[in-house]
Formats: C-alpha cells, structure tokens, sequence
C-alpha cells in the first residue's frame, strides 16, 4: 500500500550524522533524519536534533572556566583542583547527508522540536523529487500512516586527531532507511509557549517511531507529507494485581505510540519564514509568502 509513498518521499528524506568526543574518550556517532524542503536548499528536521550542539557550546565555556581557575592557582593546592567532567563534548561534528553539505543557518523552535536549516553546496539535482505537504485539513484521526527514518543504525567512528576530524563509513541513503506504517491516532494542540509564536499541533500514531527516524516524514499513501517524526511516547496500559499478593506479570506493560509534528504546523513555521513548499491545496508547484 505505501510502496509508491516510500518511492516519493525517499527522495526528499535524508540522514544526519552527529559525531561526538567526550572527556572521557568516548566517540560516537548518532543518526537522526530530515526532510528537504526545496530546491534552494532547505530542510527540516527535530529540533532535539541540536541538543548536542547546545550542550558542546556550553561544555566549552565551562572547560574554559575550569581551565582559567587551575592556571591561576584558584582552587590552591593541586589536589584541590577543578576536575572535568568526564561527559564534556570536546568535539561535535554533523554530517548533512553528502560529503561536502553543511549548513549556515539553523532556526530552531525547541518548544515545538522543530528546526529550519540552509544547505550549503547543495545542488538541486541532488534531490530527485520534491515533498508535497498534505491540507492539513486532510489529516485526520484514522488517516493511514506511513514513517519514513534512519533507525537502527549508529556508524562505528573514529577521531583522527592529525586532522581533528570524525571519520565514519559511508552512509547510504535508502541502505540505512526504515519503514513502518499506522494509522493517526490522536490530535491535539498545545498553546504556544516560551518563546515560541506558533500553537504546535500534534499527531500520535498507533505504531512507534524508532531512534533515528526523529525528523524523518510521516507520510499518507500518495506519498504527501502528514507530519513529521519528533519522539516515541510509552504510555501504560494500568493493569494492576488482583488477590494473593502476586505481582502481575503484565503490570509493566506499555504500549509505545509515536508522535510527530502535525503538518498545520510544519506549514505555519515554514510561512513565518517565508519558505516555499509544495502544497497539495495550492494550484502552484510552490506556497510562497511574499
């Protein structure tokens, strides 16, 4: 049923690799996925997406800190030394989906977990096609679902320390894609908040997303994108043990949903900033806001 859907949007979705160095030593890398939005380079993706890159920044003022205060003989003897924290980012890298891909300027709207990107050295015909984004009046409680993402798979790295540098295999595209479908099962909006200016409408789904497809498409059976992929949400069921003191064997059961970002909001974010998309209601291949 979603074979063609997958065809269409495969074009437009691609991975996110972030690397990290810790203190400690540790060297990792993550996938996460996103979706190319136009020919101009750009892209949307979670907004959790850059937590990492939050924290690096921060882990460096404090190594700067920490630093200052050994060298200038702050905390005296050399016992009473500040220590580093095993779990500070020394180094942060993110891979854009093709050698060479970087971005210049990131928008992100954490209370939604939804974040704006420009790609730089990207080239149009680096993407086959182009994504759709459904009415969302279309998309509605039963509409089938099906997710679009980069799970299961978190590439071996290595810091080369000649070059200050991540090294990871390559990744290919659809090799690293997972698919699983659903229905929408829940809808609901939460008032803005903090500093976001938009109200985020949300879509549950009757089947979980997987790590790494968070910012990857949630798409209908022609392939248009419904939402987009943020989390995975354990809810329980509430069994309980009745009699003789016996725990039930069930008591910790769960049943896990996803939740994406509803496309009424992904379109009224990519309005506030006057980006243009393909929209399925609109006559034009692309909705601009002058």
């Amino acid at each position: 049923m979603f074979a063609e859907a997958c065809r269409i949007a495969k074009g437009f979705t691609r991975p996110v690799a972030t690397s990290i160095r810790l203190q400690d030593g540790t060297v990792s890398s993550t996938l996460n996925s996103f979706i190319i939005v136009n020919r101009d380079g750009w892209a949307i993706t979670a907004g959790h997406t850059f937590d990492s890159l939050v924290k690096y920044e921060k882990d460096r003022s404090k190594i700067e800190e920490i630093t200052r205060m050994n060298v200038s003989g702050q905390t005296g003897a050399p016992s009473n030394m500040a220590k580093m924290d095993p779990k500070f980012i020394l180094n942060h890298s993110f891979w854009w989906g093709w050698d060479g891909v970087l971005i210049k300027e990131v928008t992100v709207d954490r209370k939604i977990d939804l974040a704006l990107v420009k790609l730089v050295n990207f080239k149009p015909e680096m993407v086959p096609n182009y994504p759709v984004f459904a009415d969302p009046g279309s998309v509605s409680i039963g509409t089938s679902i099906c997710r679009l993402g980069h799970p299961f798979f978190d590439p071996p790295t290595e810091f080369d320390f000649s070059r200050n540098a991540f090294r990871i295999p390559k990744i290919e595209n659809e090799a690293a894609m997972f698919v699983n479908d659903g229905m929408v099962s829940k809808i609901f909006t939460v008032k803005k908040a903090g500093n976001s200016t938009l109200d985020a409408t949300y879509m549950d789904t009757s089947t979980p997303g997987y790590k790494g497809q968070a910012g990857g498409p949630i798409v209908d059976v022609k392939g248009r994108v419904c939402g987009m992929q943020i989390n995975t949400l354990a809810l329980p069921f509430g069994f309980r043990s009745q009699g003789n003191g016996e725990k039930n064997p069930v008591e910790d059961q769960f049943c896990c949903v996803g939740r994406g970002v509803h496309v009424k909001t992904i379109r009224q974010f990519l309005d506030s900033k006057n980006i243009r998309y393909g929209a399925e209601d609109s006559s034009e291949e692309y909705t601009i806001i002058e």
